[in-house]
């Protein structure tokens, strides 16, 4: 306590010697220090992010359409044949 104490009668004593203008700036830079501690955040938990499938599924694209099960391997076909139902009457 001590310490602290004599800490802020040598700020006080140095702070006398200056002018108006370093006196403000003195000011501006207490309160600068001030607010910059007072916004440190806080550790929180941090949310974790949805996994691609997750957010599939809750915006409803998954299920939307059957098609086969090899659609990674047939895709190109199962598309031609589809935009030829759906186009073909042109």
């Amino acid at each position: 306590m001590t310490q602290a104490l004599s800490q802020e009668q040598i700020i006080l004593e140095k702070i006398v010697t200056l002018n108006s203008f370093q006196k403000q700036e003195v000011l501006d830079f207490i309160d600068f220090i001030r607010s910059r501690t007072q916004v440190q955040p806080q550790p929180s938990v941090v949310p974790q992010e949805k996994s691609t499938y997750q957010k599939f599924v809750e915006s409803g694209l998954i299920g939307c359409v059957e098609v086969e099960e090899d659609l990674s391997t047939t895709y190109k076909q199962v598309l031609a044949e589809g935009w030829a139902k759906k186009y073909d009457h042109r």
